[in-house]
Parts: C-alpha cells; structure tokens; sequence
C-alpha cells in the first residue's frame, strides 16, 4: 500500500483515476480529510496512469473506467462499482415517441445506413412530427465518452453521417436543437426537467424493453449506453482503509459525482457497497 494510516501520526492517503472525476470530487475529499487530519492526495488524470501506479504500489486506490478489453486485473485487486458515464439521447419534449433502439438509432446516425435523411413518422411519431425531418447532433470525444460509448454499441465502431453536426460543448447541442424543431442529440447529460427536451429510452433490440438512463437502471445494467466507473484496491488494504473506502458512498461523493455529471449508485445499492466493503477479508 502507498501509505498506512496506523503507521503515521499525520497520514496520507494517494487516489487517483479517471479523468471523469472532476472539482467537485476532488473539493469532496479535500474537505473529509481537512475534517480528519489525513493528508489526501487527489488526481484524476485517467484510468491508465492510476491502473499502473495502483499495480506498482505507488498509490492506495483508483477510480477506473470499466474497459471489458483491458487485459485481467491482479487477482488481489478488489473492484466495486461507484457510478455510471452514459450516453443520453434528446429529443423535442412534445415529440410523439418516447423509445428508440439502436436499429432506430443507426438510421438516424450511421454512415451506413440505407436511409440518407429521417423523418420522426419513420419511427412512428404521429400528428406534426410524421413529416418533420430529423437533424442530428452528438458531443465530440472533447467532451466525455458519450460519443465513443454510442459510437462503440449503436453503430459498431462505424462512421457517423456526414450531415451529424459535432459539437465540443453541451450548450452548443441545447442551442442547435433550440433552433432545430425536430433535432435529436447524443449527450453526456441532460437536465431532466428541462421544458423544451426530454431523454429518450434505449433498447438494444426492437423486440426488447427500452429503459431510461435513471442511476437505478444504470446500476441494474439495464440502461445499454452506459459504463461504470469502479473503485479499486488491493484486498490486503481493505481493513485498513475502510473508513476512507466507505466515503466514497457517502452523500458528500453522491453529490459530488451528480455536479461532475456522472451517474452514482441509487442509495440502496452504496449502502450495500459498504456493508460488502465490511465483509471483505
């Protein structure tokens, strides 16, 4: 471990992790370990730099991306799940559907669609929207991994047509579909009570239920555009860590993690997290 908490009369703890993790996060931690004399060293610069210092015993924990492809973790490492990135679909507040599925989507979006324009009546919205052509919008990598998580899963990895605006903020998608009655964006968050908007619900199949990127789907795994973010540590260091592993579910880390725009565990399943943290031998 990079530190022991026994061992030092004025400790410190190292975290680090995903870029993901932002101000908030960070002001978080500053603030529990000001309120408990831990010296608390913070950054979150990306997944692969904390992965090898938390293999080379440089640092205590990290925050990783889950990456399905990254090469078997140490057998001694012990990964919990902390909260979800996703990819969210927009679209008008009045428009007459409330599902797509990334057949639907890959229409709309992919280069290799046989359809080069959309109209909403394609998809089945009815009155004022079955004529109304369909524009689309996405957030670049510059801004998340929304892009590259609905890239990856609705059109494999393919490329998106030549007629999707990119935008590197999320205020220039609001504005662009504020001005586009029948805009369709793929975002990293949405506020959900917004007037002119609303998210859509995704199913990976036609003939399957669609869900909303609500932080109890996401946990359930039901929501298919999203991806977890996982707290990891040796389990040798969980005892001694503890208190400062079950923070991370705390309220103070929940609230935190809604400002940097991720999606935390509903409550049930954090207070689960630190009853299983307690179970770990």
């Amino acid at each position: 471990m990079g530190s022991t908490l026994a061992a030092q009369s004025s400790p410190k703890i190292s975290l680090q992790g995903s870029e993901l993790l932002g101000e908030a996060v960070v002001q978080a931690w500053t603030a529990y370990g000001e309120e408990r004399g831990i010296n608390i060293d913070v950054s979150f610069r990306g997944s692969r730099p904390a992965r090898d210092r938390l293999e080379a015993g440089v640092i205590d924990m990290a925050v990783l991306i889950d990456d399905p492809a990254e090469e078997d973790r140490p057998q001694n490492w012990v990964s919990l799940p902390l909260a979800h990135v996703a990819a969210l679909v927009v679209a008008p507040r009045g428009l007459s559907l409330e599902q797509l599925s990334y057949e639907d989507l890959n229409r709309i979006y992919s280069a290799g669609s046989a359809v080069a324009t959309t109209r909403w009546g394609d998809f089945g919205a009815t009155g004022k929207w079955e004529y109304t052509p369909i524009s689309m919008h996405v957030l670049t990598s510059a801004s998340g991994l929304a892009h590259g998580i609905f890239r990856n899963r609705v059109l494999r990895d393919g490329a998106f047509k030549g007629s999707v605006r990119e935008h590197d903020e999320l205020d220039s998608v609001y504005e662009a579909m504020a001005g586009d009655e029948g805009g369709i964006g793929v975002v990293s968050w949405w506020d959900r009570e917004d007037p002119k908007f609303k998210v859509l619900l995704v199913s990976p199949a036609g003939d399957q239920v669609a869900f909303g990127p609500s932080a109890e789907n996401m946990g359930a795994g039901d929501y298919p555009l999203s991806v977890p973010l996982r707290l990891v540590v040796a389990r040798e260091d969980v005892a001694e860590l503890l208190p400062i592993l079950q923070f991370w579910y705390r309220d103070e880390i929940s609230v935190a993690l809604e400002q940097d725009r991720l999606m935390p565990l509903p409550r049930v399943d954090r207070n689960q997290q630190v009853f299983d943290l307690e179970a770990i031998e």
